[in-house]
């Protein structure tokens, strides 16, 4: 696997640590119930549990869609309604990405089990840097929070460096002081890495990823009706070019985290799904 570093932008170059999202599709066989206890009682953990390949990832976090999770969406903003949810991980660099993903565990145990449970064909995949604009406490503890992602691709009358520069200013321009703030738990901006991709590593028409993370849906959904979230969208909807924006909300799982050392879920693994000890309201 070769790659080049020729972009400066402070944003999307590509030194230092890198984000993959996987916007991750259900295979048709399978109902949600079976996909998502699949997903977290089985997949998660088997992957930690091989050392050598797991030993590249310093962070594992997946978003589960939920029932109704995403009623009531702001105008301008739709589920995403083939994929059941997004795993996040956090590598080094991407240099080691070659390692990770090449790693004969991947094709031997890895790959095999995510086609037991994922449409691989509908999947799409993101190497991003991200960039986190505002979080409510230093150690916000992640797991059970509502996130809603945001996947926002570039008008293209805007070069690549003049659509970062402005997403990443209207961002912090959301998270500096309006009162809607406090319903926020964290506010995230991932921005894709420069061109040209990894070989053998196909990127999704995706060019930046927003997080919107809150404690419940009812405050998901008062906060896009805000009058400063009202005005962040007029203004984004100057940077992108796909209407509607197409999302995915669902109810986080820390999976591993070296950043924070906050509990993983990983062992034992409790199945979370309709009522339990997530709550959409």
């Amino acid at each position: 696997m070769t790659h080049s570093l020729p972009d400066k932008s402070p944003w999307t170059h590509q030194r230092g640590a890198v984000k993959l999202i996987e916007c991750v599709a259900r295979r048709p066989d399978l109902s949600s119930r079976e996909f998502h206890l699949y997903w977290q009682r089985h997949h998660s953990p088997h992957v930690m549990n091989c050392t050598a390949f797991s030993q590249f990832m310093r962070k594992y976090t997946t978003t589960h869609v939920l029932p109704d999770l995403a009623d009531g969406l702001a105008a301008g903003y739709e589920p995403a309604s083939k994929f059941e949810g997004a795993a996040e991980i956090w590598i080094d660099g991407l240099e080691e990405l070659g390692a990770w993903l090449g790693h004969p565990l991947s094709a031997q145990l890895i790959q095999p089990d995510e086609a037991r449970f994922i449409d691989l064909a509908a999947t799409e995949l993101l190497l991003v840097r991200e960039r986190a604009v505002y979080s409510a406490e230093i150690d916000l503890h992640e797991a059970d929070c509502i996130k809603m992602l945001t996947l926002l691709r570039r008008r293209r009358t805007l070069d690549r460096d003049a659509f970062h520069r402005r997403l990443s200013a209207l961002y912090d321009s959301l998270s500096s002081g309006a009162p809607e703030r406090s319903r926020l738990r964290k506010l995230v901006v991932s921005h894709r890495l420069c061109d040209p991709a990894p070989d053998g590593f196909p990127m999704a028409p995706v060019d930046a990823v927003g997080e919107f993370w809150l404690d419940s849906a009812t405050a998901l959904r008062e906060f896009m009706q805000a009058p400063a979230f009202r005005e962040f969208h007029a203004e984004l909807t100057q940077l992108i070019e796909n209407a509607p924006i197409r999302t995915i909300v669902g109810c986080v799982h820390v999976v591993h985290d070296e950043y924070s050392f906050q509990p993983s879920v990983t062992h034992p693994l409790e199945f979370h799904w309709r009522g339990g000890r997530i709550r959409s309201d």
